[in-house]
């Protein structure tokens, strides 16, 4: 597998989440090490709180404010955990409060799930499209591959732990060797405690602090530590539809950072991820769906539904079935952090064109590929992950 880092098309291939770690500079005592963590459970960062700093040094203050709301906070080891910062909110959601404090102290702020990220602003702005690269990378993997990358389970250490043999370790237990270790710093860390993620989450919580990402290599039996390229950007495709001048245009006008053409019958966007969930709402994919007449009081309804033609063009994966569960009228069952942990990821993009299908032909046809099955009637259903063969 090939390994570019310009951010291109969908180059560069493994996948890397959005939230960096941090160590101690090599020379560093073990109690300057940024360690700042929860509970297990994935609270909401959107959570309100009342609270007050005054001239608090800022890893004391984010380590009370973690153990007392119960959440993940991470602060980047290239940021002084001493400097002192005040600050004040009343009634104020978590994610909100460390936005501002972050704004204010010339920093970024990354949030993934209940994880909160404070780091360098450069670092931050692209670490959640470079993760996104990555796990598009993973998807295609063999399918075996795929769900060894992207299968969720926790993880620990103890003091002192040297972040190469954390590395060398992930390696040892997913039969992935890792290459050019050297490229990271000798660095001692304190003991934490890491709730479920996937590989590529692990692998990129221990890289990032180090600017590096990795590479997928031999059919994912093998990564390549690489430095995270100057440029990161997603290119994706969306249906233009009849005003894409108008579309386009506007479109420029809400991302002026993104880069947004037409190709054909498709708007091309190369931006960070934040931009394309940006235009999300205005890149709806192209569909048909011809209903058939119900007799009144009758059951069966959606078995009388015929899809004429339905077409979806590189849209999240979760996005297509709840649009579904909607257009049909059925109650919607997704326990997404069951699917995840079973190795399918439900952010991944896909392609789907469809004609004179039934309702079940068309959930087959979309969810099969990607591991998943479904249990359905006429009102409700019930998303689940394929048993292995």
């Amino acid at each position: 597998m090939k390994c570019r880092l310009n951010g291109s098309g969908r180059a560069f291939t493994a996948a890397v989440f959005c939230v960096a770690v941090f160590g101690v500079a090599a020379g560093s005592r073990c109690d300057e090490t940024n360690r700042i963590g929860a509970s297990d459970s994935r609270v909401s960062v959107d959570r309100s709180i009342g609270i007050l700093w005054s001239d608090s040094p800022l890893r004391t203050a984010l380590e009370n404010l973690a153990r007392q709301q119960e959440v993940f906070i991470w602060l980047d080891r290239r940021v002084d955990p001493g400097r002192p910062v005040s600050a004040t909110a009343q009634d104020t959601p978590i994610r909100e409060f460390l936005a501002d404090v972050a704004r204010r102290e010339g920093l970024g702020l990354c949030v993934f799930g209940s994880v909160l990220y404070l780091g360098p602003s450069d670092s931050v702005a692209t670490l959640r499209t470079l993760g996104e690269l990555r796990r598009q990378d993973a998807r295609v993997l063999p399918r075996a591959k795929s769900r060894r990358f992207l299968r969720e389970e926790p993880m620990q250490w103890d003091d002192l732990a040297a972040p190469r043999d954390l590395l060398a370790r992930l390696g040892e237990e997913n039969q992935v060797e890792i290459v050019d270790l050297d490229r990271v710093v000798h660095d001692l860390w304190p003991a934490m405690r890491l709730p479920s993620l996937s590989l590529v989450d692990r692998l990129t919580l221990i890289l990032a602090p180090f600017d590096l990402t990795f590479c997928v290599e031999d059919e994912g039996a093998r990564i390549r530590l690489l430095p995270i390229p100057d440029q990161v950007f997603l290119t994706r495709r969306y249906p233009a539809g009849a005003r894409r001048e108008e579309v386009v245009e506007r479109w420029k006008a809400a991302s002026p950072e993104s880069r947004i053409r037409i190709e054909g019958d498709e708007i091309v966007v190369e931006g960070r991820l934040e931009d394309h969930e940006l235009l999300w709402g205005h890149g709806r994919p192209s569909r048909r769906v011809e209903r058939a007449r119900a007799a009144p009081g009758g059951k069966g309804t959606v078995e009388r539904l015929r899809i004429d033609r339905l077409v979806f063009k590189d849209q999240p994966l979760e996005a297509i079935i709840r649009h579904l569960a909607g257009q049909f009228k059925l109650d919607l069952t997704l326990d997404a952090d069951s699917l995840r942990r079973a190795g399918v990821d439900l952010d991944q993009r896909v392609s789907l064109e469809i004609t004179n299908a039934t309702v079940d032909e068309l959930f087959e046809k979309l969810l099969g590929p990607v591991g998943l099955t479904f249990v359905r009637d006429d009102s409700t259903l019930e998303i689940r992950a394929a048993k292995p063969r």
